[in-house]
């Protein structure tokens, strides 16, 4: 796929996420998937996206994707959501206040998986719990590494 019609599906696609109030947050071609010629496509809504909402994506961007001139070669078209492995600016942390987030703090290289109790501007407040134990931690903006979705286990 050439970078014109690249260009041209990516504003596709940004058109369908909009109209859905989705986040469009990658899209690549691999021309050389595992199934074939790949268009990936990467959408989330506030880190919560539903499989239903995934699939009106889908159903609206395929015909749409149909029309587009240049792109008439076979492909895959894969979508899904932004995934836990997406890093999560500090900007979006108010939106998800309650939920368990990944931590990498810098100094120590060490991840922490913690409940996110509140934000600001500067720092974060985290609630875990080792053996037990409930944990408070503070962190300010500078001293992470990276935030991304956790998991409680």
């Amino acid at each position: 796929m050439d970078q014109i019609t690249l260009e041209k599906v990516k504003e596709c696609l940004q058109k369908a996420a909009d109209e859905l109030s989705l986040e469009l947050i990658k899209v690549k071609f691999d021309p050389s998937g595992e199934m074939g010629p790949t268009l990936q496509v990467l959408v989330d809504k506030d880190y919560q996206i539903s499989m239903k909402e995934i699939e009106e994506y889908t159903d609206l961007v395929s015909p749409r994707l149909d029309e587009i001139e240049g792109l008439e070669e076979n492909y895959m078209l894969d979508i899904s959501s932004g995934g836990s492995e997406r890093e999560i600016p500090p900007s979006d942390l108010p939106k998800l206040v309650s939920h368990y987030l990944d931590v990498k703090i810098k100094k120590s290289g060490e991840t922490v998986t913690a409940k996110l109790e509140s934000c600001d501007e500067e720092k974060m407040n985290l609630l875990y719990f080792i053996k037990g134990r409930k944990k408070k931690l503070e962190l300010k903006y500078e001293e992470v590494e990276s935030i991304r979705m956790g998991y409680k286990a």
